[in-house]
């Protein structure tokens, strides 16, 4: 997509964002604009314009502040910051503790707030996050690689092996040199 058109989507967010702030709206038409403002949200969290979905995010927040989807949004948007340049690691987690409360059983909440403990090389409690995330589905290679990962770092290497052995039977091949290294 060009500059043209982001900057243009990016305008009508803002539009959007002014529109819905004025006053003695219906509950009807806020929960339209809620919903509105998470879609928002996520187009720009998933094209990596980690500023632009965090305003969404936050005023979708404002709008209905007891909503899993917008605090998981921001621990998302967050976490981008936190993946790329290891900054707001901490402000992802918080979010994503906000939506833990809401919903402790959403999709994903523990695996990317175990991504931003591992940048801050708290292993211990991302583990304790992956287990979460592996009683809430167990079919994701991913989820198994990282855990091994964190073991491997605290010196479990018998738990190392039998995540990194997971991992490839989900088809996670890449683990293999791993499995071949440390665990024969």
């Amino acid at each position: 997509m060009n500059d043209m058109i982001k900057n243009m989507l990016f305008i009508l967010g803002i539009l959007l964002i002014f529109s819905s702030c004025s006053s003695g709206q219906g509950s009807k038409k806020e929960a339209l604009d809620y919903e509105t403002l998470i879609k928002q949200g996520q187009y720009f969290a998933l094209n990596n314009q980690t500023d632009s979905a965090i305003i969404f995010f936050n005023r979708a927040v404002k709008v209905e502040g007891n909503r899993i989807e917008a605090y998981y949004g921001l621990g998302f948007s967050y976490s981008q910051n936190c993946f790329n340049n290891r900054t707001d690691c901490n402000k992802a987690i918080e979010y994503f503790n906000k939506a833990e409360e809401i919903e402790p059983n959403f999709r994903r909440i523990y695996f990317n707030r175990a991504l931003c403990k591992i940048k801050l090389l708290d292993y211990e409690s991302a583990i304790d996050d992956l287990d979460k995330q592996i009683l809430l589905d167990d079919s994701e290679a991913d989820y198994f690689k990282n855990r091994a990962g964190c073991k491997f770092l605290l010196n479990d290497t018998i738990g190392a092996c039998e995540d990194y052995r997971r991992s490839i039977e989900l088809g996670n091949t890449y683990e293999q040199a791993w499995v071949d290294r440390i665990c024969n």
